[in-house]
């Protein structure tokens, strides 16, 4: 999704979903599955935005 949007329209900031990691955030079952904030998906958004030298944000739901 970053990758395709990024090559139609070229942005420098791009704004992902509010929870994006989580499938269902008003879930009793999301509170049971969390994920550390400097985990895999965080990761994974540092190394897109530095690759395609543009900002990333989104709403990320963790436990520290």
């Amino acid at each position: 999704m970053i990758l395709a949007a990024y090559k139609e329209h070229s942005p420098d900031v791009i704004v992902l979903p509010e929870s994006m990691t989580s499938p269902n955030v008003y879930s009793p079952q999301a509170l049971l599955t969390p994920q550390p904030l400097q985990g895999q998906p965080l990761q994974l958004l540092i190394r897109l935005a530095k690759q395609l030298n543009v900002v990333i944000t989104g709403g990320l739901r963790g436990n520290s």
